[in-house]
Protein backbone atom coordinates (compact mmCIF):
# COMPACT_ATOMS: atom_id res chain seq x y z
CA UNK A 1 0.00 0.00 0.00
CA UNK A 2 2.86 2.41 0.66
CA UNK A 3 4.50 1.69 -2.72
CA UNK A 4 1.42 3.04 -4.41
CA UNK A 5 0.87 6.09 -2.32
CA UNK A 6 4.55 6.80 -3.06
CA UNK A 7 3.68 6.47 -6.57
CA UNK A 8 0.68 8.10 -6.45
CA UNK A 9 2.70 11.12 -4.77
CA UNK A 10 5.03 11.00 -7.61
CA UNK A 11 2.48 11.42 -10.36
CA UNK A 12 0.89 13.98 -8.40
CA UNK A 13 3.89 15.78 -8.45
CA UNK A 14 4.94 15.47 -11.62
CA UNK A 15 1.88 16.93 -12.80
CA UNK A 16 2.29 19.67 -10.52
CA UNK A 17 5.24 20.51 -12.11
CA UNK A 18 3.83 20.15 -15.57
CA UNK A 19 1.12 22.61 -14.81
CA UNK A 20 3.93 25.42 -13.06
CA UNK A 21 5.69 24.95 -16.42
CA UNK A 22 2.56 25.41 -18.79
CA UNK A 23 1.92 28.96 -17.08
CA UNK A 24 6.01 29.53 -16.74
CA UNK A 25 5.99 29.21 -20.28
CA UNK A 26 1.96 31.44 -20.81
CA UNK A 27 3.91 34.33 -18.84
CA UNK A 28 7.31 34.51 -20.40
CA UNK A 29 6.16 35.29 -23.81
CA UNK A 30 7.62 32.54 -25.66
CA UNK A 31 5.06 32.11 -28.03
CA UNK A 32 5.71 33.01 -31.92
CA UNK A 33 1.67 33.97 -32.64
CA UNK A 34 0.21 36.77 -31.43
CA UNK A 35 -2.43 35.15 -29.14
CA UNK A 36 -1.20 33.29 -25.82
CA UNK A 37 -0.98 29.58 -26.34
CA UNK A 38 -0.22 26.57 -24.47
CA UNK A 39 2.60 24.20 -25.72
CA UNK A 40 -0.31 22.04 -26.82
CA UNK A 41 -1.88 24.66 -29.06
CA UNK A 42 1.64 25.82 -30.14
CA UNK A 43 2.68 22.71 -30.87
CA UNK A 44 -0.50 21.62 -33.28
CA UNK A 45 1.05 25.07 -35.23
CA UNK A 46 4.15 23.53 -35.37
CA UNK A 47 3.05 20.00 -36.61
CA UNK A 48 0.66 21.15 -38.81
CA UNK A 49 2.81 24.01 -40.95
CA UNK A 50 6.00 22.07 -40.53
CA UNK A 51 7.71 20.39 -43.55
CA UNK A 52 9.11 17.00 -43.30
CA UNK A 53 12.95 17.60 -43.61
CA UNK A 54 15.92 14.71 -44.17
CA UNK A 55 18.32 15.02 -41.74
CA UNK A 56 20.51 18.31 -42.89
CA UNK A 57 23.91 16.96 -42.98
CA UNK A 58 25.64 13.55 -44.40
CA UNK A 59 25.58 11.10 -41.88
CA UNK A 60 29.10 10.79 -40.67
CA UNK A 61 30.95 7.77 -40.94
CA UNK A 62 33.78 7.92 -38.81
CA UNK A 63 35.33 6.21 -36.42
CA UNK A 64 33.68 8.67 -33.67
CA UNK A 65 30.79 6.57 -34.35
CA UNK A 66 32.18 3.12 -33.06
CA UNK A 67 32.83 4.83 -29.44
CA UNK A 68 30.72 3.99 -26.84
CA UNK A 69 30.15 0.18 -28.27
CA UNK A 70 30.13 -1.27 -24.78
CA UNK A 71 26.37 0.19 -25.42
CA UNK A 72 25.08 3.92 -24.70
CA UNK A 73 21.34 5.12 -24.11
CA UNK A 74 21.12 1.48 -23.81
CA UNK A 75 19.08 1.00 -20.82
CA UNK A 76 17.74 4.98 -20.03
CA UNK A 77 15.18 5.49 -17.19
CA UNK A 78 11.31 4.66 -17.17
CA UNK A 79 11.22 7.84 -14.95
CA UNK A 80 10.61 11.84 -14.45
CA UNK A 81 12.23 13.69 -16.90
CA UNK A 82 14.88 14.58 -14.34
CA UNK A 83 16.27 11.12 -14.60
CA UNK A 84 16.36 11.10 -18.08
CA UNK A 85 17.75 14.47 -18.34
CA UNK A 86 20.64 13.10 -15.63
CA UNK A 87 20.90 9.71 -18.06
CA UNK A 88 21.54 11.86 -20.95
CA UNK A 89 24.21 14.51 -19.94
CA UNK A 90 26.31 10.97 -18.65
CA UNK A 91 25.89 9.08 -21.76
CA UNK A 92 27.26 12.25 -23.39
CA UNK A 93 29.98 13.11 -20.63
CA UNK A 94 33.12 12.27 -22.97
CA UNK A 95 32.90 11.85 -27.32
CA UNK A 96 36.56 12.45 -28.34
CA UNK A 97 37.61 14.67 -30.82
CA UNK A 98 34.54 16.86 -31.52
CA UNK A 99 34.40 20.11 -32.36
CA UNK A 100 31.10 21.02 -29.99
CA UNK A 101 30.38 19.93 -26.77
CA UNK A 102 27.03 19.35 -24.33
CA UNK A 103 26.45 21.30 -21.22
CA UNK A 104 23.63 20.70 -18.99
CA UNK A 105 21.56 24.05 -19.11
CA UNK A 106 18.12 22.61 -17.20
CA UNK A 107 18.99 24.89 -13.95
CA UNK A 108 20.07 27.65 -15.78
CA UNK A 109 18.23 30.59 -17.59
CA UNK A 110 20.61 30.57 -20.21
CA UNK A 111 18.03 32.22 -22.44
CA UNK A 112 16.66 35.19 -20.66
CA UNK A 113 14.52 33.24 -17.95
CA UNK A 114 14.22 30.46 -20.16
CA UNK A 115 16.44 26.93 -19.01
CA UNK A 116 16.84 24.28 -22.26
CA UNK A 117 17.57 21.08 -20.79
CA UNK A 118 21.16 21.30 -22.70
CA UNK A 119 22.53 23.06 -24.97
CA UNK A 120 25.56 22.68 -27.94
CA UNK A 121 29.01 25.05 -27.17
CA UNK A 122 32.16 25.20 -29.11
CA UNK A 123 34.87 23.48 -26.59
CA UNK A 124 36.48 25.58 -24.79
CA UNK A 125 33.36 28.34 -25.11
CA UNK A 126 32.07 30.05 -22.41
CA UNK A 127 28.19 28.83 -21.90
CA UNK A 128 26.49 32.08 -22.74
CA UNK A 129 23.62 32.77 -24.52
CA UNK A 130 25.55 33.72 -27.72
CA UNK A 131 27.70 31.19 -28.05
CA UNK A 132 25.20 28.55 -28.38
CA UNK A 133 25.13 26.80 -31.49
CA UNK A 134 21.90 24.51 -31.32
CA UNK A 135 19.65 23.46 -28.47
CA UNK A 136 17.98 20.32 -26.56
CA UNK A 137 14.79 19.28 -24.46
CA UNK A 138 14.56 15.98 -22.83
CA UNK A 139 10.61 15.18 -22.52
CA UNK A 140 9.26 11.95 -21.66
CA UNK A 141 6.82 9.93 -24.58
CA UNK A 142 3.43 8.81 -23.95
CA UNK A 143 3.17 6.50 -26.30
CA UNK A 144 4.96 6.06 -29.00
CA UNK A 145 5.22 9.62 -30.70
CA UNK A 146 6.41 12.84 -28.75
CA UNK A 147 3.00 15.16 -28.26
CA UNK A 148 2.04 18.36 -30.08
CA UNK A 149 2.84 20.09 -26.61
CA UNK A 150 6.49 18.13 -26.85
CA UNK A 151 7.13 20.06 -30.23
CA UNK A 152 5.51 23.42 -29.37
CA UNK A 153 8.12 23.05 -26.10
CA UNK A 154 11.24 22.63 -27.74
CA UNK A 155 9.78 24.86 -31.07
CA UNK A 156 9.64 27.68 -28.51
CA UNK A 157 13.53 27.64 -27.40
CA UNK A 158 14.47 27.46 -31.47
CA UNK A 159 12.50 31.07 -31.31
CA UNK A 160 14.38 32.42 -28.02
CA UNK A 161 17.24 31.96 -29.04
CA UNK A 162 16.67 33.39 -32.43
CA UNK A 163 15.08 36.71 -30.58
CA UNK A 164 18.79 36.29 -28.80
CA UNK A 165 20.68 36.09 -31.86
CA UNK A 166 19.10 38.38 -34.62
CA UNK A 167 21.73 37.43 -36.99
CA UNK A 168 20.70 33.77 -37.65
CA UNK A 169 18.01 33.39 -39.49
CA UNK A 170 17.62 29.58 -38.38
CA UNK A 171 18.24 27.48 -35.14
CA UNK A 172 18.45 23.72 -34.45
CA UNK A 173 16.44 21.71 -31.34
CA UNK A 174 17.10 18.20 -30.71
CA UNK A 175 14.21 16.59 -28.91
CA UNK A 176 14.34 12.94 -27.41
CA UNK A 177 13.44 10.51 -24.21
CA UNK A 178 16.63 8.89 -24.55
CA UNK A 179 15.26 6.54 -26.59
CA UNK A 180 14.51 8.59 -29.91
CA UNK A 181 15.98 11.85 -31.35
CA UNK A 182 13.65 14.21 -33.57
CA UNK A 183 15.79 17.57 -34.96
CA UNK A 184 13.37 20.87 -35.49
CA UNK A 185 14.27 23.30 -37.23
CA UNK A 186 13.06 26.70 -36.67
CA UNK A 187 13.19 29.43 -39.46
CA UNK A 188 13.01 32.96 -39.04
CA UNK A 189 10.66 34.85 -41.94
CA UNK A 190 10.07 37.95 -40.92
CA UNK A 191 8.28 38.23 -38.13
CA UNK A 192 7.18 34.90 -38.08
CA UNK A 193 8.86 31.28 -37.82
CA UNK A 194 8.37 28.50 -39.85
CA UNK A 195 9.74 24.46 -38.97
CA UNK A 196 10.67 21.60 -40.17
CA UNK A 197 11.71 18.56 -38.43
CA UNK A 198 13.08 15.02 -39.19
CA UNK A 199 11.09 11.41 -37.84
CA UNK A 200 12.24 9.85 -34.85
CA UNK A 201 14.97 7.84 -34.93
CA UNK A 202 16.67 5.09 -32.53
CA UNK A 203 19.34 6.25 -30.14
CA UNK A 204 20.33 3.82 -28.30
CA UNK A 205 23.78 2.56 -29.61
CA UNK A 206 23.68 -1.48 -28.40
CA UNK A 207 26.92 -2.49 -29.51
CA UNK A 208 25.80 -3.80 -32.88
CA UNK A 209 25.80 -0.97 -36.19
CA UNK A 210 25.28 2.74 -35.09
CA UNK A 211 22.06 3.10 -35.48
CA UNK A 212 20.67 6.55 -37.09
CA UNK A 213 19.60 8.52 -34.13
CA UNK A 214 23.12 8.18 -32.48
CA UNK A 215 24.67 8.71 -36.08
CA UNK A 216 23.30 11.83 -36.06
CA UNK A 217 23.86 13.47 -32.62
CA UNK A 218 27.47 12.57 -33.20
CA UNK A 219 27.24 14.37 -37.01
CA UNK A 220 25.95 17.19 -35.08
CA UNK A 221 29.28 17.25 -32.73
CA UNK A 222 31.64 16.65 -35.09
CA UNK A 223 32.35 20.24 -36.32
CA UNK A 224 30.85 23.60 -36.42
CA UNK A 225 32.50 26.36 -37.56
CA UNK A 226 31.84 30.09 -37.66
CA UNK A 227 32.43 33.17 -40.34
CA UNK A 228 31.09 36.22 -40.93
CA UNK A 229 28.68 35.24 -43.62
CA UNK A 230 28.08 31.64 -42.62
CA UNK A 231 27.74 28.39 -40.44
CA UNK A 232 30.32 25.75 -41.66
CA UNK A 233 29.73 22.17 -40.39
CA UNK A 234 32.02 19.22 -41.06
CA UNK A 235 30.66 16.49 -43.16
CA UNK A 236 31.69 13.24 -45.07
CA UNK A 237 31.23 13.20 -48.60
CA UNK A 238 32.20 10.19 -50.53
CA UNK A 239 34.85 9.43 -47.90
CA UNK A 240 36.05 12.83 -48.36
CA UNK A 241 36.07 15.50 -45.23
CA UNK A 242 33.98 18.43 -46.69
CA UNK A 243 32.44 21.60 -45.20
CA UNK A 244 28.85 22.57 -45.55
CA UNK A 245 28.79 26.49 -45.79
CA UNK A 246 25.17 27.43 -44.74
CA UNK A 247 24.32 31.37 -45.25
CA UNK A 248 23.67 32.95 -41.95
CA UNK A 249 20.72 34.45 -43.59
CA UNK A 250 19.34 35.96 -46.91
CA UNK A 251 21.34 39.13 -47.10
CA UNK A 252 24.48 36.95 -48.01
CA UNK A 253 22.66 34.79 -51.29
CA UNK A 254 24.36 36.93 -53.68
CA UNK A 255 27.82 36.24 -52.03
CA UNK A 256 27.04 32.49 -51.96
CA UNK A 257 26.13 32.80 -55.73
CA UNK A 258 29.34 34.63 -56.48
CA UNK A 259 31.16 31.90 -54.75
CA UNK A 260 29.70 29.37 -56.58
CA UNK A 261 30.15 31.08 -59.55
CA UNK A 262 33.74 31.42 -59.11
CA UNK A 263 34.59 28.15 -58.03
CA UNK A 264 33.23 26.24 -60.93
CA UNK A 265 35.28 28.48 -63.20
CA UNK A 266 38.57 28.03 -61.16
CA UNK A 267 38.27 24.41 -61.56
CA UNK A 268 39.84 24.59 -64.96
CA UNK A 269 43.52 25.32 -62.87
CA UNK A 270 43.26 22.10 -60.58
CA UNK A 271 45.05 24.08 -57.91
CA UNK A 272 46.05 22.24 -54.78
CA UNK A 273 45.54 25.96 -52.66
CA UNK A 274 42.21 26.58 -54.54
CA UNK A 275 39.01 25.01 -53.04
CA UNK A 276 36.46 22.25 -55.02
CA UNK A 277 32.83 22.86 -55.14
CA UNK A 278 31.11 19.25 -54.58
CA UNK A 279 27.33 20.40 -54.55
CA UNK A 280 25.65 23.22 -53.89
CA UNK A 281 21.72 24.65 -53.55
CA UNK A 282 20.73 28.10 -52.61
CA UNK A 283 22.57 29.18 -49.96
CA UNK A 284 24.14 25.83 -49.18
CA UNK A 285 27.63 24.98 -50.44
CA UNK A 286 29.37 21.78 -50.06
CA UNK A 287 33.14 22.48 -50.45
CA UNK A 288 36.43 20.10 -51.00
CA UNK A 289 38.95 19.65 -48.34
CA UNK A 290 37.30 20.95 -45.13
CA UNK A 291 39.84 23.67 -43.27
CA UNK A 292 39.61 24.03 -40.04
CA UNK A 293 43.23 25.44 -39.06
CA UNK A 294 43.87 28.71 -39.31
CA UNK A 295 47.62 29.99 -40.32
CA UNK A 296 49.36 31.73 -37.54
CA UNK A 297 52.65 32.30 -39.43
CA UNK A 298 53.28 31.92 -43.04
CA UNK A 299 56.30 29.62 -44.24
CA UNK A 300 58.46 30.18 -47.03
CA UNK A 301 56.87 27.62 -49.46
CA UNK A 302 53.17 29.41 -47.30
CA UNK A 303 54.30 32.45 -49.27
CA UNK A 304 55.16 30.94 -52.59
CA UNK A 305 51.91 29.29 -52.47
CA UNK A 306 49.85 32.50 -52.54
CA UNK A 307 51.51 34.44 -54.80
CA UNK A 308 51.52 31.37 -57.99
CA UNK A 309 47.83 30.76 -57.39
CA UNK A 310 47.36 34.21 -57.45
CA UNK A 311 49.05 34.72 -60.29
CA UNK A 312 46.98 32.22 -61.86
CA UNK A 313 43.95 33.30 -60.83
CA UNK A 314 45.03 36.66 -62.29
CA UNK A 315 46.54 35.60 -65.62
CA UNK A 316 43.66 32.84 -66.73
CA UNK A 317 40.67 33.93 -65.31
CA UNK A 318 40.58 37.96 -64.76
CA UNK A 319 39.26 37.78 -61.07
CA UNK A 320 40.40 39.63 -58.08
CA UNK A 321 39.75 38.03 -54.88
CA UNK A 322 39.70 41.29 -53.14
CA UNK A 323 39.20 39.70 -49.35
CA UNK A 324 43.16 38.23 -48.48
CA UNK A 325 43.17 38.07 -44.87
CA UNK A 326 44.49 36.27 -42.02
CA UNK A 327 41.14 34.31 -42.00
CA UNK A 328 40.72 33.28 -45.19
CA UNK A 329 44.36 31.51 -45.36
CA UNK A 330 43.44 28.18 -43.68
CA UNK A 331 45.35 24.44 -44.30
CA UNK A 332 44.07 20.87 -44.68
CA UNK A 333 44.38 18.02 -42.25
CA UNK A 334 47.55 17.76 -44.36
CA UNK A 335 49.07 20.74 -43.82
CA UNK A 336 48.52 22.41 -47.13
CA UNK A 337 47.41 26.02 -47.28
CA UNK A 338 43.92 26.61 -48.50
CA UNK A 339 43.07 30.00 -50.08
CA UNK A 340 39.29 30.17 -49.06
CA UNK A 341 35.95 32.22 -48.95
CA UNK A 342 35.99 33.60 -52.98
CA UNK A 343 32.49 34.86 -52.51
CA UNK A 344 33.80 38.53 -52.91
CA UNK A 345 35.51 38.22 -56.09
CA UNK A 346 35.43 40.30 -59.09
CA UNK A 347 36.49 40.69 -62.48
CA UNK A 348 39.24 43.15 -63.73
CA UNK A 349 37.95 46.51 -64.02
CA UNK A 350 34.61 45.37 -62.41
CA UNK A 351 31.92 48.64 -61.46
CA UNK A 352 31.32 47.37 -57.78
CA UNK A 353 30.17 48.28 -54.62
CA UNK A 354 33.45 47.93 -52.00
CA UNK A 355 33.71 44.14 -50.32
CA UNK A 356 36.67 43.01 -48.47
CA UNK A 357 38.96 43.26 -45.94
CA UNK A 358 39.81 46.95 -45.33
CA UNK A 359 41.95 46.72 -42.93
CA UNK A 360 44.60 45.03 -45.78
CA UNK A 361 43.32 47.22 -48.45
CA UNK A 362 45.46 49.25 -50.14
CA UNK A 363 45.75 52.93 -50.56
CA UNK A 364 44.10 53.78 -53.30
CA UNK A 365 41.26 51.64 -52.37
CA UNK A 366 40.77 53.54 -49.01
CA UNK A 367 41.59 56.85 -50.55
CA UNK A 368 38.43 56.19 -53.07
CA UNK A 369 36.44 54.80 -50.06
CA UNK A 370 37.47 58.11 -48.06
CA UNK A 371 36.11 60.55 -51.02
CA UNK A 372 33.30 58.71 -52.10
CA UNK A 373 34.66 57.70 -55.86
CA UNK A 374 34.40 54.70 -57.79
CA UNK A 375 36.94 52.59 -57.10
CA UNK A 376 39.45 50.86 -59.52
CA UNK A 377 39.53 47.06 -59.35
CA UNK A 378 43.03 45.86 -60.63
CA UNK A 379 45.10 42.94 -59.59
CA UNK A 380 47.54 44.89 -57.44
CA UNK A 381 44.29 44.84 -54.88
CA UNK A 382 45.79 41.04 -54.06
CA UNK A 383 48.92 41.69 -53.35
CA UNK A 384 48.96 44.23 -51.33
CA UNK A 385 46.71 42.66 -49.56
CA UNK A 386 48.58 39.63 -48.96
CA UNK A 387 51.23 41.34 -47.42
CA UNK A 388 49.35 43.33 -45.09
CA UNK A 389 47.82 40.36 -43.98
CA UNK A 390 51.06 39.40 -43.04
CA UNK A 391 52.13 42.03 -41.39
CA UNK A 392 48.84 41.93 -39.08
CA UNK A 393 49.92 37.99 -38.44
CA UNK A 394 53.68 38.95 -37.47
CA UNK A 395 52.84 42.55 -35.05
CA UNK A 396 49.15 41.62 -34.21
CA UNK A 397 47.71 45.29 -33.64
CA UNK A 398 44.59 45.90 -31.74
CA UNK A 399 42.09 46.31 -35.06
CA UNK A 400 38.44 46.51 -34.97
CA UNK A 401 36.70 44.03 -37.11
CA UNK A 402 33.83 45.69 -39.14
CA UNK A 403 30.46 43.98 -39.76
CA UNK A 404 29.27 42.86 -43.08
CA UNK A 405 27.07 46.03 -43.53
CA UNK A 406 29.20 48.23 -41.33
CA UNK A 407 29.76 52.04 -42.76
CA UNK A 408 33.45 51.86 -43.64
CA UNK A 409 33.97 55.53 -45.00
CA UNK A 410 34.58 56.90 -41.57
CA UNK A 411 37.46 53.70 -40.97
CA UNK A 412 39.05 54.40 -43.87
CA UNK A 413 41.29 57.73 -43.29
CA UNK A 414 42.60 55.78 -39.89
CA UNK A 415 43.32 52.59 -41.87
CA UNK A 416 45.38 54.48 -44.96
CA UNK A 417 47.40 56.30 -42.03
CA UNK A 418 48.18 52.87 -40.72
CA UNK A 419 49.04 51.62 -44.07
CA UNK A 420 51.73 53.65 -44.29
CA UNK A 421 53.49 51.64 -41.45
CA UNK A 422 52.91 48.06 -43.27
CA UNK A 423 54.34 49.53 -46.45
CA UNK A 424 57.20 50.49 -44.75
CA UNK A 425 57.81 47.27 -43.10
CA UNK A 426 57.19 45.77 -46.31
CA UNK A 427 60.14 47.55 -47.94
CA UNK A 428 62.71 46.95 -44.87
CA UNK A 429 61.45 43.26 -45.52
CA UNK A 430 62.39 43.44 -49.19
CA UNK A 431 65.85 45.17 -48.36
CA UNK A 432 66.71 42.61 -46.19
CA UNK A 433 65.96 39.96 -48.48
Amino acid sequence: MSGAKHQLDADILQQIRREVKKVHLMTDKWYSCPATQTATEHGNVVKEEANHMSFPFPLTRHKHTKWGSSGKFRNPPTGSEEELQQHFIRECGYVPNTKLEIKDTHLTPLLSSRKPDFVFIEKGAITDALNVVALGEIRKKHGHQFSAADYGHAASFGEKLLQMQPQRNFAFVFLTDCQEIVLIKVSKQGDWYTYGYTKQEKLPYTGKSPPTGWRQLITFLEAHLKSRTSVVYFAKLDNENVAVKVAKNDSYAECFACEQKVLKELSCLNSAHIPQLRASSPGVLVIYPFCEYEISNLKRDDIKAVISTLQKVHESCGLIHRDIRKYNLLCNEDGKLILTDWGYCVEKNADAPFSGAIECMPDSVLHSLKENQAIDYDFQIDLVSFVRSFYLMIHQPELERLSFNANIKKYAADYYDFGHHMERWAFGMKSMN
